[in-house]
């Protein structure tokens, strides 16, 4: 229903009110929704002088208003906004923000610390974890599923696994030194505090030491939807190696499977600097004392090799 009130240009109020005879009118107007604000125009100048002949009615006008009552949910945040109890830094506030707008624009832009913390749980509680929190958001609704009013299907929203993708780190299915992990560590010790064992006008020795630290990984052959090829084992699965390989043997994928992920780090004997320089993935039955020690004298040579060049 409208609520209409005449406001004087200074700041005075005069209300209105129909008497019985327009009711009906008013009931007819109120049918229609009013969610915002509804009309804005002038009142009927003639109207008014009957009731106070003393008003100038040029400075008059009528405001028609509708108010629908906020949601308690809505009442309550931002009560808390505004004592400052809930801040718009954090990711509470964030994380709701980018479910909402997401509802009206499919395409909007997840903020940077909602992807990164989406990522994290993938990364603690692993894929199901995530889709268990997201839920399948438009999953089956169809196109233009952003304008319909039907109820979605998501559990508490968020970022899609495409979307957490683009914000991750490059990374490489390859075993072997990771060159430009290595010339960071090298920049690092360069433009620190950390003692040289050799140090003249060409030349500068900083000893370090090389660790490693093993991750056990499920054996399975799992398409990358980031690098859109199939990994799991040591040489690529394409569709060669389909057509060459149509039954392998379970020796075959034992030794071929990977079963383990090395990590070396490199650390500087001060303990100023350590960073993750090399990664191997190693089978089953291909992870022995020999192997292990040609793999560390194979990255001690090719260490400063990708730092000197």
């Amino acid at each position: 229903m409208f609520l209409s009130r005449t406001y004087y240009s200074s700041g005075g109020e005069f209300n209105s009110s129909g008497d019985d005879n327009n009711r009906d009118d008013e009931r007819e107007d109120s049918d229609m929704e009013v969610d915002s604000v509804g009309a804005c125009s002038c009142s009927d100048v003639n109207e008014l002088q009957s009731d106070d002949d003393s008003v100038d009615t040029d400075d008059l006008f009528t405001v028609y208003v509708g108010v629908e009552e906020a949601d308690p949910v809505c009442v309550k945040i931002q009560d808390l906004l505004r004592r400052g109890k809930l801040s718009r830094d954090r990711i509470f506030y964030k994380y709701l923000k980018d479910v909402l707008e997401i509802m009206y624009n499919p395409f909007h832009e997840y903020d940077q610390e909602v992807v990164e913390f989406f990522n994290t749980i993938t990364y603690l509680g692993g894929k199901r974890t995530t889709c268990f929190i997201r839920g399948p958001m438009n999953l089956g609704d169809g196109r233009n599923s952003h304008v319909s009013l039907t109820d979605k299907k998501m559990n508490l929203g968020g970022p899609s696994e495409s979307v957490c993708a683009k914000h991750q780190a490059g990374y490489t299915p390859e075993s072997g030194v990771i060159k430009p992990l290595s010339l960071g560590h090298m920049e690092v010790l360069k433009n620190s505090q950390a003692k040289s064992l050799i140090e003249t006008p060409k030349l500068n020795v900083i000893p370090c030491a090389l660790a490693n630290d093993g991750t056990a990984l499920k054996p399975a052959i799992e398409f990358d939807s980031r690098l859109k090829e199939n990994i799991g084992l040591k040489t690529p699965v394409d569709i060669h190696y389909a057509k060459e390989n149509p039954s392998p043997s379970p020796d075959y994928l034992k030794d071929n499977i990977v079963t383990e992920a090395i990590v070396s780090s490199l650390t500087s004997l001060d303990n100023f600097c350590s960073l993750p320089v090399a990664v191997d993935y190693c089978t089953q039955s291909g992870k022995t004392g020999q192997a292990m020690a040609d793999l560390f004298r194979k990255h001690i040579k090719t260490l400063p090799a990708t730092s000197t060049s």
